[in-house]
Parts: structure tokens; sequence; C-alpha cells
């Protein structure tokens, strides 16, 4: 049985905050004054009727991506689909077999480190992480 999060009064967190990437500001305590990235509204996305549009109509190695495009489009679809279309999967999916050795190699070199690993294949980290998870592991 998975247990919940923890939230409330009686736990150091009394809310969840909206989803996003948080990031300390340079001149902020990191305590305080977090910022982040909104990546999508759910608000605006339900007052636009197309709240579903990308869970179903995306596939799952472009979903990402694809949401947060959306979001920074206001939620409206003319063009979305060409841009859905030039994305570059999450998962590997296309890359080459030299690009698979190569990180194979690196993943063992970096002894795991994401973000070196990441450098030596002049990838974002999270492509590497999902691809490790999901097709290498």
């Amino acid at each position: 049985m998975k247990a919940s999060s923890r939230v409330g009064q009686e736990y150091q967190v009394d809310v969840l905050p909206p989803s996003g990437s948080y990031v300390a500001s340079s001149s902020a305590d990191k305590n305080e004054n977090l910022l982040y990235d909104q990546i999508w509204d759910s608000d605006a996305a339900e007052k636009s009727g197309k709240v579903d549009f990308v869970h179903t109509r995306v596939k799952h190695n472009k979903k990402e991506k694809a949401l947060i495009a959306f979001h920074s489009r206001g939620y409206r679809l003319p063009g979305f689909y060409e841009e859905v279309c030039k994305m570059t999967p999450t998962d590997g999916s296309v890359w080459t077999e030299e690009e698979k050795y190569q990180f194979k190699t690196a993943i063992f070199r970096e002894h795991k480190d994401m973000s070196k690993v990441s450098k030596a294949m002049n990838k974002p980290v999270t492509e590497c992480m999902t691809y490790y998870l999901g097709s290498f592991k």
C-alpha cells in the first residue's frame, strides 16, 4: 500500500505548491523568494476546453515538451501540431547506435552522474535520465 503525501498543519508542508521548476533567485536566501517556471495552468486549460488534448493526442515520448509548448502558446491550437512534430522525443528512441554506445561509455565513466553524462552527450539531463530509466537499465 502506497502512502500519500503528508501535507497539513502537523507536517512541514501546509499546502503543496503549484507544479513547476523551482529556483532560488541569486540575490535571495534559499528559503525565501523562491521562483518557478509555470508549465501548466489548469484553469486556463479548462477555460480553453482543451484539458485532455495533449494527453489524448500526443505520444508519451513528446508529452512533457508538448505540455510546456501548449502552455506557452496560451492553449491555442493553430500551429501546435506542426510544433509537436518537430520536437525530439525525450526517451532516446531516435538515438543512433553510436549515441547509445556513447551513452553506455559515459554512464560508466562518469559513475552515473547524469549532469556529466549529459554534457558528454551534448543532450539535456532529462533526456539522458529518461533514456537511462526507460531503455538502458
